[in-house]
């Protein structure tokens, strides 16, 4: 199977590989199925895209971009099969909704399960499709050790309060802006990962410190138990009391932190890798995910 997936290029160098793109891409390679990543960035954008099909002779696109500023081609009159994945619903729900109907999208993917009813049209598939992580980059360091205590690894976005407040109470380390490789390193140095979704979704985060086998703690999040095993996997909070309440916990019981730790590792290791979307998604393509290059 030949998929071309779309989406513009990482803008810091940093972090290129880590793009759903890339990632994605990697993952249906190792699947024995051909993914051409194209997009701004990636190549010269003033051709044809329906030449890039021909030439890939793609069976499917993919669009990843999530926040398109006028480079993405129409896709409505390709006579491929179009798949979207939304995965910032949270951000730009409306935006989101117009790219499927404008795109003529055929299968809608969505990260956050509760979104997907806004997608339905006639003729049209949609399917929860989780974030998860890329297990050959997002990986535990055993060379690093975790001599900071708490710690958070992202943007502010709408967190900063909370970041701030952790900082103040538990002397949480903000390692704001940091990306690929010092990312994972950073991650790996912690004995507690905090974070805070924006709104209902399950963001990347999640997975990502699960796979570097660090202990997360977490709002909780709705469906975030149908992924994980909450209380065994990970923690969850609810208030900023809970939060102080967990974070003390946690850091005076090592054995109980680093057994979740240990657990959450492999859970998301055997579940939530970009492998497993990747034969997911080869599935809804109707393909055959066991054999390689089976359509």
């Amino acid at each position: 199977m030949n998929i071309v997936i779309v989406q513009e290029r990482s803008r810091h160098q940093a972090n290129w590989q880590f793009r759903e793109s890339m990632c994605m891409a990697r993952a249906l390679g190792k699947l024995g199925h051909q993914a051409f990543v194209w997009g701004r960035g990636y190549s010269d954008l003033r051709g044809s895209f329906q030449a890039v099909l021909e030439e890939t002779k793609a069976d499917a696109v993919l669009l990843l971009e999530n926040y398109d500023n006028g480079w993405v081609p129409d896709l409505s009159a390709c006579k491929v099969l179009k798949v979207m994945w939304s995965i910032d619903s949270h951000c730009a729900l409306k935006e989101h909704m117009r790219a499927a109907d404008r795109h003529r999208i055929d299968i809608l993917l969505n990260a956050t399960e509760v979104y997907l009813p806004h997608f339905e049209r006639p003729g049209r598939k949609c399917h929860w499709f989780p974030n998860c992580y890329d297990d050959e980059l997002l990986r535990p360091m055993p060379d690093v050790p975790k001599t900071v205590a708490l710690g958070f690894c992202g943007n502010y976005v709408n967190r900063k309060d909370w970041i701030q407040f952790l900082q103040r109470a538990k002397g949480l380390q903000a390692d704001v802006g940091v990306l690929g490789d010092d990312m994972v390193r950073a991650i790996n140095g912690y004995r507690i990962h905090f974070n805070r979704n924006m709104a209902d979704d399950i963001n990347y985060r999640t997975f990502e410190t699960l796979g570097c086998r660090t202990m997360l703690l977490t709002n909780a999040t709705p469906n975030l138990e149908r992924l994980f095993d909450v209380g065994v996997d990970l923690a969850t909070y609810t208030s900023p009391e809970d939060l102080l309440e967990k974070v003390d916990h946690y850091l005076t019981h090592d054995a109980e932190r680093e057994a979740m730790a240990a657990r959450g590792y492999e859970t998301v290791k055997a579940k939530h890798t970009y492998l497993e979307r990747a034969k997911l998604l080869v599935e809804l393509l109707g393909g055959d995910s066991s054999m390689p290059g089976g359509s």
